[in-house]
């Protein structure tokens, strides 16, 4: 059986842009870099962007995987309207 989920978003728009996060030991703070808990980092940042309304910052200890996440400042999104694209559609010129 197939299940298509029909969806106006593209896939970049359901993608959380996550550049400033870290995934660390809990006891010695070295990093960690296995894809499980990367993963598992997106994954929680995505819930707790869904639950909260705003990006998780800080540091969020997970015990039963012995790992920190650390999330810094979540970048900068640009503007829905940067005027190029308003220029465009009206015919004008976006090179100035």
């Amino acid at each position: 059986m197939q299940i298509c989920l029909s969806t106006t978003m593209t896939d970049r728009q359901m993608t959380p842009r996550l550049t400033n996060y870290r995934v660390s030991d809990l006891e010695t703070g070295a990093p960690l870099e296995t894809l499980e808990l990367h993963v598992l980092a997106r994954a929680y940042y995505a819930a707790w962007l869904a639950v909260h309304g705003v990006a998780p910052q800080k540091r969020h200890p997970l015990p039963m995987f012995n790992a920190t996440f650390e999330f810094g400042e979540p970048p900068a999104t640009p503007a829905q309207g940067d005027g190029k694209h308003a220029r465009q559609r009206a015919g004008g010129s976006a090179a100035r």
